[in-house]
């Protein structure tokens, strides 16, 4: 298996890349620290060069991937911004052949090369409204289940559902894009996601075998954790979901309307498009809705449109406060802000912005 993925590798690189060359052989070029352990491995199999065939100007990092669903081999390729960690593509190939089986061994591995030729054609989703919050799946299994290491597959499967979606993803393969992003320029901040979207997935007996029939439906617990303050913000009980074969390779899920519409309530709240406002206000401190999982940080000068009202984040709050939205759903963390100018002015559910003036600000000029 190490073998197909190396060639599936060096088939990206020809594909997508102009002189190409290793992670590795260019940390070594730079004179940077060469990097050990598990990082060392992903430098030697990560490939760096300018971008052909596709018209964007980001940093693009492809990462190709096997996992089990035993007794079947799952074949993915995530396309990840390397500046945002935003997952923008992400295909599955699903093996129609048992690799436990010697028989099927050959045939599964002639099967392996053509389903990585059609991962070559993943195409990018088109631009979104960008979120500050970026979810994080994990995925999980009854207590005991000795099919656990099914887990990043079926992550990887939901994945591409919540990007068909329109969700932004902070992806399976986030802590890679992460470390490559910070070897290439370690001034970069740290990004993580700001949601952990934890399933259960509930079954008495292997989820897959030979004789399995499509579409296959499971059970589907789900669990939204603001990763914050790790405190549980939404939990959806046992939902039905349905996994189907697409054409010969392709697997997908699909999630019922009612879970769908909760996902994009929660990520709603966290578009840039959508402005933090007050939710209550003691004297010169205004509590808002919005926090870091927003992007608000100390030092942050925010305003009113009318510029009537200004002031900067000086702080957070947690769970402790028992805030909520005035539509009654509960505030987990936010930010707190100093008022500057116009205190008096202040009412609950008034909408703050980045403020753009420049400080110091010019003298008068009848001074």
């Amino acid at each position: 298996m190490a073998a197909i993925l190396k060639e599936q590798q060096q088939r990206i690189s020809k594909r997508f890349l102009r002189q190409a060359t290793t992670l590795n052989e260019l940390i070594t070029r730079t004179g940077k620290v060469l990097p050990f352990g598990e990082q060392k491995q992903w430098a030697k199999s990560t490939y760096i060069g300018q971008l052909q065939q596709i018209a964007t100007q980001n940093s693009l990092l492809f990462i190709p991937s096997l996992c089990h669903i035993d007794p079947y081999l799952l074949v993915s390729l995530s396309v990840l911004d390397l500046q945002s960690l935003r997952l923008l593509a992400l295909q599955n190939k699903l093996s129609n052949y048992s690799f436990g089986d010697g028989k099927e061994e050959n045939r599964g591995n002639i099967e392996l090369r053509q389903m990585s030729t059609e991962l070559l054609e993943v195409k990018l989703q088109p631009g979104r409204v960008s979120s500050h919050q970026r979810v994080r799946v994990l995925s999980r299994f009854p207590q005991n289940h000795s099919k656990a290491r099914s887990g990043r597959c079926l992550d990887l499967i939901a994945e591409q559902t919540l990007l068909e979606l329109g969700i932004d993803i902070f992806g399976v393969n986030g802590e890679i894009a992460t470390y490559v992003r910070r070897l290439l320029n370690p001034a970069q901040e740290r990004l993580r996601a700001t949601r952990l979207l934890q399933l259960t997935w509930h079954f008495s007996r292997p989820l897959m075998d030979k004789n399995t029939q499509w579409p296959l439906v499971v059970a589907v617990s789900s669990h939204i954790t603001d990763s914050i303050f790790g405190k549980r913000a939404v939990s959806m009980p046992r939902q039905k979901w349905s996994l189907r074969r697409d054409g010969s390779y392709d697997i997908r899920a699909t999630a019922p309307e009612a879970w769908v519409k909760l996902i994009r309530s929660d990520q709603s709240s966290q578009m840039q498009n959508t402005k933090p406002r007050v939710v209550a206000r003691n004297r010169a401190w205004v509590y808002l809705d919005k926090g870091r999982a927003w992007g608000l940080r100390i030092g942050d000068r925010l305003s009113t449109e009318d510029a009537q009202i200004k002031g900067h984040v000086i702080g957070y709050y947690g769970p402790e406060q028992n805030l909520s939205t005035p539509n009654g759903s509960p505030l987990y963390e936010g930010a707190i802000l100093f008022i500057r100018k116009g205190q008096r002015r202040v009412r609950l559910d008034d909408a703050f912005d980045y403020d753009n003036t420049s400080y110091p600000t010019a003298l008068p000029s009848s001074l």
